[in-house]
């Protein structure tokens, strides 16, 4: 189980670092930089493993953070909603105002996984029970399709835990009664985003 465990924050790395922070935070909320349509498709796949919402409603969510940044119409201000609240409130922002998402509404790849997260979640734990069966077993009956199709759901389940409180973790901790505070510690949770105060102040919010 420990070795399932550490795969499951290895993988979560990886793919957090690839679809949350260079995707769905960097590219998507902010256009800090440029790539083709090939490098987006796979960093929102990596970023929809991750399970946290899809890219349109991350990224809206993300800017509204920004744009009332500690304040009572902050998503997820500390301050304001305390500490623990805030940890859960990933999926606590129903609405978006289109502002915040009008140039996401016209790429057909973030509508794309927008729409259809499911289904291509559904479609990824399939293949990758696939992958799995027919590499590492030595016999091909059901039985042991259906131990892949357990192990992945338990490592798909751990992902999905890591990324949801290494993000949590970023909101709670990423803000004090100052703002935005750097906390390096973060990073061994939430890949790269531990320089939270660094970001705010460079970030420059696309709306």
């Amino acid at each position: 189980m420990i070795s399932t465990i550490l795969l499951g924050y290895v993988v979560y790395m990886l793919t957090a670092w690839i679809g949350i922070t260079q995707g769905y935070h960097r590219y998507f909320s902010h256009a800090q930089y440029q790539t083709n349509n090939t490098i987006e498709i796979i960093m929102l796949y990596c970023g929809l493993i991750c399970g946290v919402r899809s890219p349109l409603t991350w990224a809206g969510v993300h800017r509204m953070h920004h744009a009332y940044s500690d304040t009572e119409r902050d998503p997820h201000c500390p301050t304001h909603l305390g500490k623990w609240r805030v940890f859960f409130s990933m999926y606590r922002v129903r609405k978006i105002p289109r502002k915040f998402i009008k140039d996401l509404l016209h790429n057909p790849r973030v509508m794309f996984f927008h729409k259809y997260r499911w289904q291509i979640y559904v479609c990824h734990l399939v293949i990758m029970t696939n992958l799995h069966f027919l590499l590492f077993c030595d016999h091909y009956i059901l039985s042991e399709w259906f131990r892949c199709l357990s192990f992945q759901i338990t490592l798909h389940a751990l992902i999905f835990a890591f990324s949801y409180i290494g993000y949590g973790v970023l909101n709670t901790f990423g803000h004090d009664l100052k703002g935005p505070v750097n906390k390096i510690w973060i990073n061994l949770i939430a890949p790269f985003e531990g320089q939270h105060r660094d970001h705010h102040e460079r970030s420059h919010t696309k709306s």
